[in-house]
């Protein structure tokens, strides 16, 4: 995808396991194929919503930035077009995901472009997180049994017409299918890592915002934007990422070094 081809993205596998024509073993094989061509799939999905939120909001820009960065500066956006006046927003910031909750109809189109996208990513990272961590167990479980398996289904030589030659083939589709599913169960624990920092940093962000009782930094942002006559999300990003970036530094450190409950972004 085009967002994220120049910079960090999730890590990508494609598994294929090469059979046997031992049934029980081919069985085995097929099962690990589904479960991780199913990760495959809900990663493929979740690429695509952050490539797409990234896009809206500038993210695909250097330098790398978090997507929380991309949820500020459309809030900046909004503020700028309102004067800095949070009252006619219309928003409501709770603690958990999606975070912000407006009222489309007083959104213009461009606004609701990146507010559905911003719905979109976080139904997608919350489902995604959840189902992961169910496919996770499966997927530890077939790693042991792809080293343990085909040597209790292997045939013996000496009991079965195979000959040696033809065993040694066995031993060795089984050591190739296992590194395979090594490797598989290796990217999985980087996507799922990967995830779960996207969710981690974007829940931070907007319970920072739900716990917010002044807006004051954002609004002075929104107010430097109106004069400046930025009319995009990117736009925003482009001018006011850095100053975003070290408030959301600042405050963070602030909140470490006292230990405190959040209440200001």
């Amino acid at each position: 995808m085009g967002c994220r081809d120049s910079k960090v993205a999730l890590p990508s596998f494609h598994l294929t396991l090469t059979r046997t024509s031992i049934k029980p073993l081919d069985d085995f094989y097929a099962d690990v194929e589904r479960v991780l061509l199913m990760v495959q799939s809900l990663k493929e999905s979740i690429d695509i919503v952050v490539d797409k939120f990234e896009v809206v909001t500038g993210l695909c820009d250097w330098p790398r930035r978090s997507l929380a960065l991309g949820l500020l500066a459309f809030v900046v956006l909004l503020l700028a077009r309102r004067e800095g006046k949070v009252a006619l927003l219309e928003v409501q910031f709770a603690d958990c995901l999606p975070g912000v909750i407006l009222n489309e109809k007083k959104l213009v189109q461009g606004e609701v472009i990146v507010y559905h996208s911003w719905l979109e990513l976080t139904d997608f990272l919350d489902y995604g997180v959840r189902h992961l961590q169910e496919l996770a167990p499966a997927v530890a479980r077939f790693l042991p049994l792809a080293r343990t398996f085909p040597l209790q289904t292997f045939p013996s030589p000496q009991s079965s017409d195979l000959r040696t030659i033809d065993y040694r083939k066995l031993e060795k589709t089984a050591e190739d299918n296992f590194a395979r599913v090594q490797e598989a169960c290796e990217v999985l624990s980087r996507v799922l890592s990967g995830i779960k920092s996207y969710v981690t940093e974007t829940v931070i962000t907007i319970q920072e915002l739900a716990n917010s009782q002044d807006l004051t930094p954002l609004i002075k942002l929104s107010g430097r934007a109106r004069k400046q006559g930025l009319d995009s999300v990117p736009a925003v990003m482009r001018e006011c990422g850095f100053d975003l970036e070290q408030l959301i530094s600042t405050r963070r450190r602030q909140l470490a070094a006292v230990d405190s409950p959040v209440e200001t972004i």
